[in-house]
């Protein structure tokens, strides 16, 4: 299992699945300690002064308490992603450095199967605003880092783009980062 990151709503069930089913989890060095549960889990910066007095943003804070992201349980073996690679899986998935939403934010390709998995560099639902469409994630640890992780992104020539939220992006990953950047 690949997390993207340390919040909630992406790596709160990556211990279960470790434990009961022996999945191996790999999550970025910047975000591994939080995972692992030596720092709490946190929001983003303004997630709340955001979120809370909005419709969707209300909906999408109870979907997570519903969906057990206040039991965030702390993974007791991982592996630690250093650096952009290919990791020896099935499917042969490229995790590519992608800070700025948190620190050791990944996102994932599957360059055989034109496959972008962007955790939340890039979002097509503003779950704040309630608006659809491809942008930069509105939360952001670091919003300037988080704008140049696009960068990363370039290389990427993937067809579909599978944000963590919102629909998928067909329109490939090349237009989705021109996008973002065009409405940051």
């Amino acid at each position: 299992m690949i997390v993207t990151h340390h919040h909630a709503d992406h790596a709160g069930t990556a211990e279960q699945l470790r434990s009961t089913a022996g999945s191996r989890v790999f999550v970025g060095e910047g975000d591994a300690w939080i995972v692992a549960g030596r720092y709490p889990s946190h929001a983003s910066p303004g997630f709340y002064r955001q979120c809370a007095f909005r419709p969707s943003g209300i909906r999408f804070l109870a979907h997570s308490a519903m969906a057990g992201g206040a039991k965030y349980r702390p993974v007791l073996s991982l592996d630690a992603l250093k650096g952009d690679e290919t990791l020896d899986l099935p499917g042969r998935p490229r995790v590519i450095h992608t800070p700025g939403h948190t620190a050791g934010h990944y996102s994932v390709a599957l360059p055989e199967r034109g496959v972008l998995f962007s955790g939340d560099a890039l979002a097509s639902f503003d779950y704040v605003t309630g608006k659809h469409g491809i942008a930069l994630h509105r939360l952001n640890d670091d919003r300037e880092i988080a704008l140049a992780s696009l960068d990363r992104l370039d290389a990427v020539d993937a067809n579909l783009v599978l944000p963590a939220h919102g629909e998928p992006w067909t329109g490939g990953s090349t237009r989705a980062v021109e996008i973002a950047r065009e409405n940051f």
